[in-house]
């Protein structure tokens, strides 16, 4: 009996030494996901309008995959000054109604139950004015900024002015140097941001003298002739009512005879003269054509408050 114990215990070691045997591996206990910022989500109805128009701001769509969308909190900001307009709340529709024509870039923020957050910015313009968009171009983006069409006879322009190069002092003037320069109003960047750069004729011409050459604007426009400025303002019914047609009806010290009818939404960003001096801004507006009327001069228009 002994003998076949040591027999059967030799027959085991040797199956357990030639043997291969298949074996499965287990995953390790999962760590906990760390929490995953929420999602800024946010629409806008509707998207255009006056400035009697109250506009509704809904970020019910944002979401989180941690927390449900009804503990998320939201805040705005309806002209992405970077000054916060409303405090954290859990509702997430708003009302507003903006005072004065322009394009707005409007911030919501949402924020989750452990702080984590986001944001998104979309764009609203309140133009009190008629005028339909260009067929097929209803906006232009360029350098940073974007630009708003308006179709007026068979003629499409821009419903703002150029605000494109880097602000050089009202003291210096402007050099053929490779760069674009601006002056803004005052050395103010906040005016260029509200009534677009100020040029001075070569500048804006990028050095040229050609009538209707491209200048400082993007690709696919060109800086107005005389003879186009003169198409505009025939098609208004001339220059005694054309240019109440074209103001803006807000932004002026005094609105005078101010329609905007056209949808031009001109804005009164003043000028500066040659020895650096501003002038007139809220009171009167003045636009260059590319067309010289004598050597050293060129053409330009003139909106007066009155």
């Amino acid at each position: 009996m002994k003998k076949r114990n040591i027999l059967f215990l030799i027959a085991a070691l040797l199956l357990s030494s030639f043997m291969i045997l298949q074996f499965g591996c287990k995953k390790d206990d999962d760590e906990p996901e760390q929490n995953k910022p929420p999602t800024a989500i946010f629409t806008i109805d509707p998207t255009s309008g006056t400035t009697s128009t109250v506009f509704e701001f809904n970020g019910s769509d944002s979401y989180d995959n941690e927390d449900p969308t009804s503990a998320l909190q939201i805040r705005w900001d309806w002209e992405n000054d970077g000054s916060w307009d409303t405090y954290w709340s859990t509702d997430k529709t708003e009302n507003h109604q903006y005072g004065s024509e322009g394009t707005y870039t409007v911030k919501m923020e949402v924020k989750d139950t452990e702080g984590l957050t986001d944001y998104v910015t979309h764009n609203v313009t309140v133009n009190n004015g008629g005028g339909n968009a260009c067929e097929g171009v209803t906006y232009v983006n360029y350098e940073g900024q974007t630009y708003h069409t308006v179709e007026i006879g068979n003629q499409c322009w821009f419903k703002e002015n150029l605000n494109v190069g880097t602000r050089t002092d009202g003291s210096q003037n402007m050099s053929n140097n490779g760069a674009i320069e601006k002056y803004c109003y005052h050395d103010n960047e906040a005016n260029c941001n509200t009534y677009g750069g100020l040029y001075q004729w070569d500048e804006m011409m990028q050095y040229t003298k050609t009538q209707g050459t491209k200048g400082i604007c993007p690709a696919g426009w060109h800086l107005p002739t005389d003879d186009e400025w003169t198409t505009l303002t025939d098609f208004l019914g001339g220059t005694g009512v054309a240019g109440g047609k074209m103001k803006s009806t807000s932004g002026w010290v005094s609105n005078g005879n101010g329609t905007n009818s056209s949808g031009f939404s001109a804005l009164p960003g003043g000028c500066r003269y040659s020895n650096g001096y501003f002038y007139a801004l809220t009171s009167s507006a003045y636009v260059w054509s590319s067309g010289e009327y004598s050597r050293g001069g060129a053409w330009y228009r003139r909106f007066h408050y009155g």
